[in-house]
């Protein structure tokens, strides 16, 4: 039977301890990158409900006064600058800045007869 080495458990317990600090950084890694992807959606999807809410309130304002034109407001810690263009086809042009990210949304509507009916409202990149 042969005998242990003297050291020989250091040495295992040293290689051990290093794999597990490999993992646990590789792993702490993995979850900082993904809280990164994370808020960015977040801010992303945050920015695009922004757009949205812009363009329907130049809606319900076109509902109440035909000659409105837009204008720029503070929603949270983004800016919304809502243009209409357009006698009676308007075309509302909604853009969002919050932080890096910027969206915009299109809606087309058409104004007949005191009724306003939305055409088409898309995302434009």
């Amino acid at each position: 039977m042969k005998k242990y080495q003297k050291g020989q458990s250091l040495v295992l317990l040293l290689i051990f301890v290093v794999m597990a600090i490999a993992i646990t950084t590789a792993a702490t890694i993995i979850i900082a990158t993904n809280s990164i992807a994370v808020t960015n959606l977040s801010l992303g999807l945050e920015t695009e409900r922004m757009a949205e809410s812009g363009a329907e309130k130049a809606i319900t304002a076109l509902l109440r006064d035909p000659t409105y034109h837009g204008e720029v407001f503070n929603i949270d810690s983004g800016t919304v600058t809502v243009a209409v263009t357009g006698t009676t086809t308007f075309t509302i042009d909604s853009t969002a800045v919050n932080g890096n990210f910027t969206k915009k949304v299109e809606v087309v509507a058409n104004y007949s007869n005191n009724v306003l009916t939305v055409a088409s409202w898309k995302e434009i990149n």
